[in-house]
């Protein structure tokens, strides 16, 4: 059985409803650490199986540059594929899940939907050096990401710069309004008959 997604904005890729296939969607909800590793190894058998489009629920509040680096590496070789990466999220895609959100090939939110970037955390201890050594690495990392922000939506990197370090926290449809290119996609409403967002 398929389900709908509803769109409120029409677009190029989806018109304004989306079919789902249950069989192509994986979810990634809570924490990103180890378990992620599942979700990774999830879309490389789905794009190794066939070029149907893949769908990814992020409800997550972030974690693991590590782990969640595997999805990101996982998105980019399907998409390498010439595969559709679509993430949806329906409550929140903070930090890490944000990075992963920028990967897809389109990131499908509700109006209500919260969304977090902000500067790399560490918890690393050590001597004076090793800390300037590594503040040195997370300040380009910073730079990096808010480039890739930027290339993604299409907003100046000093626009980006200036909420990514404020830590603003985004409602879907603010973002939305942010952005240039529309990446990020607004969904009026998610209905499913067995639960599937859930």
């Amino acid at each position: 059985m398929k389900y709908l997604l509803l769109l409120v904005l029409a677009s190029p890729l989806f018109g304004n409803t989306l079919e789902i296939d249950p069989d192509r969607f994986i979810k990634l909800q809570g924490e990103v650490n180890e378990k992620t590793i599942s979700v990774a190894s999830e879309i490389e058998k789905l794009y190794s199986d066939n070029d149907d489009n893949i769908y990814l629920l992020l409800n997550s509040p972030g974690g693991s540059v590590l782990y969640g680096n595997l999805v990101i590496a996982a998105i980019e070789q399907a998409k390498s594929r010439g595969i559709e990466v679509v993430c949806l999220s329906t409550a929140y895609a903070h930090s890490m899940a944000f990075n992963i959100m920028l990967e897809c090939s389109k990131a499908v939110v509700l109006k209500s939907t919260s969304l977090v970037f902000h500067p790399v955390r560490t918890k690393m201890i050590g001597t004076a050096k090793d800390l300037m050594q590594r503040a040195h690495k997370m300040n380009l990392m910073d730079l990096d990401l808010i480039n890739r922000i930027s290339a993604v939506i299409g907003t100046s990197p000093s626009d980006i710069a200036k909420m990514y370090y404020a830590e603003k926290e985004w409602t879907g449809i603010e973002f939305f309004n942010f952005q240039i290119r529309k990446h990020f996609i607004i969904a009026d409403k998610i209905t499913g008959v067995i639960g599937l967002f859930k």
